[in-house]
């Protein structure tokens, strides 16, 4: 004959939260109980609730992404109805400026939205635009250029990484 299997009551691995606090909750580690009780009325409701909502950062800056996708289609209706070569002597001989002016600005929006950084946006299409100069104004490219380029993009990352690093040194201040 077999021995029944106590199951313990479901009060003890769960219970119902009061509204606004919370009682008891899983950790993260090991699934132990946390008595810990933060207070969810000072939560955003993109935090408590986990959906996003306009405040999220992408929903924020939908009209970037929009922009970007505009300025490729320009591009691609300028390249479907012009011959591109009639437009490669704008302003400067086999320069192609307009495709490259309305790339480097799609690029911009683009890779802003996407790092949800202006600067980000600026070094990517900066460097988008470069090789395409380059490449359209038949340079070569040779291996010190290659390595100059790139320690140019090294240094610029960077800058724009470590630029908003708070100093260590106290502040003056007044009485």
């Amino acid at each position: 004959m077999t021995t029944p299997v106590d199951i313990p009551p479901l009060s003890r691995s769960w219970s119902p939260a009061p509204v606004g606090r919370v009682q008891t909750r899983l950790s993260a580690v090991g699934g132990r109980v946390s008595s810990e009780q933060p207070d969810l009325a000072d939560k955003t409701p993109e935090t408590s609730a986990g959906a996003p909502t306009v405040q999220n950062g992408y929903y924020r800056t939908l009209p970037l992404l929009i922009f970007g996708l505009f300025f490729y289609a320009l591009v691609w209706m300028i390249t479907g109805r012009v011959a591109p070569a009639s437009l490669a002597n704008w302003l400067w001989t086999d320069s192609y400026l307009l495709f490259q002016l309305l790339l480097a600005a799609g690029n911009f929006f683009v890779f802003t939205y996407l790092c949800q950084s202006a600067a980000w946006g600026r070094w990517a299409a900066l460097m988008g635009a470069s090789v395409m100069f380059f490449k359209l104004g038949h340079f070569l490219l040779t291996l010190p250029l290659i390595i100059s380029l790139s320690l140019l993009a090294i240094i610029y990352g960077y800058l724009l990484v470590f630029r908003h690093k708070k100093s260590d040194k106290p502040t003056k201040t007044t009485s």
